[in-house]
């Protein structure tokens, strides 16, 4: 198949092949990508061929052609990938994300490396979270990859094996607040995970591990240390300052503790504040 490159701000005018649809009714689709970072990794390019949505025997497919450092998508921070494309309504099955891993690499400090996708050759990243396009609707989805939790490194090197989440634009909401500096003094490599509200640190494994997280970087104009968790569902958490170096080269959170937590409730397009203060024995 040709592919065709085109620019980020022209991927409303993608191409879409499909085969003998016949619903009468279509809906749109906009499609985004943000990221929640790993400690230590300061550029995550991935290339993206295309991506496929699966409804029923149809298979509808998007070209892409683009590169995204995904460190430039965190927080709330988002690229579109797909803007009010039209397509039949429905319920679809999955959806797949075609990426070039020989266009695509990484960078730990000033070094960079190339990294691995076990499950390319197969299937690509596929979501299967299956979701439904109402009739005449317009629905906006985005893709959270979670780079924290999708790369491991091994004897063999960098292996990426993509931790992906969808989420509904319009039921989402952010949760964004300030890191006293005294914290920042005694917090090595600091970052903030978000937790389903009952959820324990202590508990924290590669089955209960955080939804997202956000490292705690230093915001020259407001002189001040931040955070920002972004595209979380309405809904309760747990937010962890965590303090302890998120090594990507090692598997574990060995070393790794909650300094303080806190119970946040996530409100639909809206940015919940959540400081995090001194705590005083």
């Amino acid at each position: 198949m040709n592919r065709k490159h085109l620019l980020a701000t022209a991927v409303s005018a993608l191409f879409l092949s499909a085969c003998g649809s016949s619903d009468s009714d279509n809906a749109k689709l906009s499609l985004s990508l943000t990221d929640a970072p790993a400690t230590g990794v300061t550029a995550v390019n991935i290339h993206i061929n295309s991506i496929e949505l699966k409804k029923n025997s149809d298979t509808f497919t998007f070209e892409i052609g683009q590169s995204f450092n995904l460190l430039d998508l965190q927080g709330s921070a988002s690229q579109g990938l797909l803007t009010d494309v039209s397509l039949p309504a429905g319920q679809y099955q999955y959806i797949r994300v075609d990426v070039n891993s020989e266009l695509s690499n990484l960078n730990v400090g000033d070094t960079q490396y190339d990294f691995d996708i076990p499950s390319e050759s197969q299937s690509g990243l596929k979501l299967n979270s299956p979701f439904t396009l109402s009739a005449n609707g317009n629905a906006n989805f985005t893709l959270d990859f979670d780079v924290a939790k999708s790369l491991s490194f091994s004897n063999q090197g960098y292996k990426m094996r993509p931790t992906i989440r969808i989420v509904d634009n319009n039921e989402i909401g952010h949760i964004a607040g300030s890191v006293a500096s005294e914290i920042i003094n005694t917090c090595d490599a600091a970052k903030v995970y978000a937790f389903e509200s009952d959820a324990a640190f202590s508990d924290m494994s590669d089955t209960t591990g955080p939804i997202t997280s956000s490292l705690v970087t230093y915001n020259e104009d407001q002189t001040a240390y931040e955070y920002e968790l972004g595209f979380l569902e309405v809904g309760d958490y747990r937010i962890d300052l965590v303090c302890g170096e998120d090594d990507p080269t090692v598997a574990d959170e060995a070393g790794v503790t909650s300094y303080d937590n806190k119970q946040v409730s996530v409100t639909e397009k809206q940015t919940t504040t959540a400081d995090f203060e001194v705590l005083i024995n």
